[in-house]
């Protein structure tokens, strides 16, 4: 399991996360318009620094947003804007991915603040996303390496031949009514099959130049 080791480190333990947490429930959320996220709804299911969580009012937040949207979406979880924008709530995380040719990203980075957060609540932010997905962070490393290994297996021999199968969580996508929104299950390729298919669409679509009249 990716990260399995990562969670191993930073859990009290040592073990890990408990069986509940780790086999979470969760969901997947789907846009028409090519944007996806995913988060779990575990309770538990975090692993933000524990100053930081400390210092967040949640039942303020809860009040403003509700309970659901609190537990998953707002502060947990991971998502991508279409085409080539993504964040990570639970440790204020955003990135801008930019194509350089084949075989080839150039990830832009950054660490958003409160700019009314404590000095040492900046700084156990900071330091937070460094350490996890940071570019030499314990989560992202194991990302890197799934990233480059799928490039790289995109190239063989085999992969060429064979077609691409996108069916995971196919038949699931439904309308939330604790989330606004289509939903899927949270392992799901119903998030990439959007992506794609508005991808797709835009790739097909003639340019304005192109128009005729």
């Amino acid at each position: 399991m990716s990260h399995a080791s990562a969670l191993m480190v930073m859990s009290p333990t040592g073990r890990g996360p408990k069986k509940e947490i780790a086999e979470r429930p969760g969901k997947q959320f789907v846009s028409p318009n090519g944007h996806g996220a995913g988060f779990p709804v575990h309770e538990r299911n975090r692993f933000d620094n524990s100053v930081v969580h400390e210092y967040y009012d949640y039942d303020a937040l809860r009040e403003r947003l509700g309970d659901k949207r609190v537990t998953g979406p707002m502060t947990n979880g991971h998502a991508t804007v279409f085409p080539s924008f993504s964040y990570l709530p639970v440790n204020g995380s955003i990135r801008v991915w930019h194509p350089k040719g084949p075989n080839k990203m150039e990830v832009w980075a950054w660490t958003v603040l409160d700019k009314s957060m404590p000095e040492e609540v900046r700084e156990a932010q900071r330091l937070h996303n460094l350490r996890t997905f940071g570019p030499s962070g314990i989560f992202e490393q194991d990302d890197g390496e799934n990233w480059s290994e799928c490039q790289a297996i995109a190239g063989g021999f085999i992969t060429n031949r064979v077609a691409l199968n996108y069916q995971m969580g196919m038949g699931t996508e439904k309308e939330d009514p604790d989330y606004p929104g289509t939903t899927s299950e949270l392992f799901s390729d119903a998030a990439g099959r959007s992506f794609y298919r508005k991808w797709r669409e835009l790739m097909s679509t003639p340019a304005w130049h192109e128009k005729e009249g």
